[in-house]
């Protein structure tokens, strides 16, 4: 079976999610985070338009360890605009 990485499929998949979270809710950023080892959930973050909040970065308890983690964000880019960003 061929790995989705080079298919971009998390990029696309964040991507249509973000569309569809910024289309029916009433959101003006959506965040997230991943671990900070996870260069592929992080490549793909950058890759679907988030930017680096390093702000957000901090350690934090997921399944009873401590992560440390990288935050992102996206901003919504106009009131009226709910189109993700241009695929690259």
């Amino acid at each position: 079976m061929r790995s989705p990485r080079p298919l971009g499929v998390a990029r696309r998949a964040l991507a249509l999610l973000t569309r569809w979270a910024f289309a029916h809710l009433d959101l003006q950023v959506i965040r997230l985070w991943t671990h900070a080892d996870n260069a592929p959930s992080r490549a793909a973050a950058e890759r679907a338009g988030f930017s680096r909040n390093r702000s957000g970065d901090r350690l934090r308890a997921v399944k009873g360890e401590v992560w440390p983690t990288v935050a992102y964000e996206l901003r919504r880019r106009t009131a009226d605009s709910t189109a993700p960003p241009p695929e690259r």
